[in-house]
């Protein structure tokens, strides 16, 4: 998907569209996998080295709230 495809998708959800949060939209929605956070992290800080982990996660956070994506519960925790 194209930068200004990403930015106008964020937009239509009220996201602010940041540098991070393109890279971070555009690798959560060019695949097909069902990646964690901290894949996501690992991906995105490849193009943008200063993404902390917690950057990455109040963004997908941010993009579940709007809608942007769904999260995946794969199992339960032991106790």
């Amino acid at each position: 998907m194209e930068p200004t495809d990403l930015i106008a998708q964020l937009e239509s959800r009220d996201i602010r569209p940041s540098a991070q949060r393109v890279a971070i939209a555009s690798y959560v929605l060019a695949t097909d996998q069902h990646p964690t956070a901290d894949q996501v992290w690992t991906a995105v800080k490849a193009e943008f080295p200063m993404v902390s982990r917690a950057t990455v996660y109040n963004t997908l956070q941010t993009f579940r709230e709007h809608g942007l994506v769904q999260q995946l519960v794969l199992a339960d925790r032991l106790r």
